[in-house]
């Protein structure tokens, strides 16, 4: 669905950030993408890894629904250093979901356009055509080198065995209470993850969070 993104998408390019190095100036990146109030952002100045201010980025955005930032973040900052293979057609797709060419004249355009002369028989004049080089197909692949988002299953509590006397109302199974977001490192940084852990989950935050290993996994709490 156009505008959605899971969290696999969000946290792949999250990784993407990291491996551009764009994530090494961070005032400077929020000013290319059109977030001109980063400096209320704390995570921007908070001495995090590189992995931490990319995903709280992405994060940030999607969870602000300042999609025109991540379009210019995918057409503009990353298309030029991912021109090839599964990176490129891993932010083609997204381009493609959050409708970037339509959002304020964001087209996604093919970066380093080389153009190959073709021999044409002459047929007055010598001239030479061009063609663009296709798109290599290659199949997209998600490693991710950030913590990915997960998304904790629920566990059914086992139904009572049937017994000799008249049935009895079998035990529903408890819903899920909490959901993985991630390392969690403060407040805002709850605020920004945990309303989309548990979106993933079809759930609501319930303002709760925990850190279950620290650095590595927090859990929010779920309404």
């Amino acid at each position: 669905m156009l505008n959605e993104l899971d969290a696999n998408e969000l946290n792949e390019l999250a990784k993407l950030v990291v491996i551009s190095e764009k994530a090494k100036a961070r005032e400077s990146l929020c000013r290319k993408i059109g977030i001109t109030y980063y400096k209320e952002l704390g995570f921007v100045y908070e001495p995090s890894s590189e992995d931490n201010f990319a995903i709280s980025l992405i994060y940030h955005l999607y969870q602000t629904g300042n999609m025109k930032a991540i379009c210019q973040l995918c057409c503009n900052e990353l298309a030029y250093i991912f021109n090839e293979g599964e990176h490129q057609l891993f932010l083609e797709e997204i381009a493609g979901k959050l409708n970037c060419n339509q959002k304020s004249g964001h087209h996604y355009q093919k970066p380093y356009n080389v153009e190959e002369p073709i021999p044409v028989t002459p047929t007055g004049g010598a001239k030479s055509q061009s063609k663009k080089l296709s798109l290599l197909p290659l199949g997209l692949a998600v490693i991710g080198i950030i913590p990915v988002i997960g998304l904790l299953t629920s566990h059914p509590q086992q139904t009572p065995t049937p017994s000799a006397t008249p049935a009895s109302p079998q035990v529903s199974p408890s819903p899920q209470k909490d959901v993985v977001a991630g390392p969690i490192w403060n407040n805002d940084d709850a605020k920004v993850k945990c309303p989309v852990a548990a979106a993933a989950v079809n759930r609501e935050w319930n303002g709760a969070w925990t850190t279950t290993v620290w650095g590595k996994e927090s859990v929010c709490g779920l309404k």
